[in-house]
């Protein structure tokens, strides 16, 4: 009938004006979202521009002493322990001035890793195997003279939040007042989530490139910055390594 033709029309005109408002909510949430993504990636840019700004501009300053432990001490302590720990045991050399921290530059090794557990960074002894063979390995060079080791783990408090992030706000110094930069990724499994973890996680993981950065950063006006990357394809350089 005539007025079941009106109706259908009208429902049809009715579901049209509904498809064109569901496709306009629709592109209005992509571009939405779009617009949120690249608020987010200047963010993340500005942030990065601000650290690398600070580090310049604080590269002298000593927010939280600079703790390293002898690499004959680290050799015979069998594994990685906390600060704390490490503090209790006498491990520690704690260099509180710049002067202090130049001293021993040139002997120093920051040693960069990732943790393979929640509890512990390394819950199967691998990352710590590699790190003291690392040094092992450049120190029978006649490059470089490792006697003491910079390790996130013992070097950085992990009990006090405060003045963990003291600590971290002073990465770039301890950077600065290192000799060389080895990144440690031996081939293991995740003790808690049991994927696996190798130089390929190791790159994607925020906190290691944090460490590159300050490295990168704190050096960028020497001639030269040495970093390796020490996983199962043995000691190679650091950035060339990179996916």
């Amino acid at each position: 009938s005539f007025d079941f033709w009106i109706q259908l029309v009208l429902f049809l005109f009715a579901a049209g004006l509904m498809g064109i408002s569901a496709a306009c909510i629709i592109i209005g949430n992509v571009r939405g979202a779009y617009k949120r993504m690249k608020r987010l990636e200047a963010y993340k840019i500005r942030k990065k521009i601000s650290f690398v700004e600070d580090c310049v501009n604080n590269v002298d300053r000593v927010r939280f002493p600079m703790c390293v432990m002898a690499l004959s001490d680290f050799e015979d302590l069998g594994r990685l322990v906390p600060h704390e720990e490490a503090r209790r045991m006498g491990l520690l050399t704690f260099l509180d001035t710049d002067e202090a921290m130049k001293s021993l530059a040139k002997y120093t090794a920051f040693v960069s890793h990732q943790w393979t557990g929640f509890a512990h960074p390394d819950s199967s002894g691998s990352q710590y195997n590699s790190m003291v063979q690392a040094c092992k390995t450049l120190s029978s060079t006649q490059d470089y003279s490792i006697q003491w080791v910079w390790v996130d783990y013992f070097s950085i408090p992990q009990a006090n939040a405060d003045q963990q992030q003291v600590a971290i706000d002073t990465l770039a110094v301890y950077a600065a007042h290192s000799s060389v930069f080895i990144a440690v990724a031996p081939s293991c499994k995740h003790a808690d989530l049991g994927m696996d973890l190798d130089a390929r996680s190791y790159f994607g993981r925020a906190w290691c490139r944090l460490e590159q950065l300050a490295y990168l950063t704190a050096n960028s006006h020497k001639r030269s910055m040495p970093a390796f990357l020490c996983a199962s394809k043995g000691l190679l350089p650091l950035f060339e390594e990179a996916p």
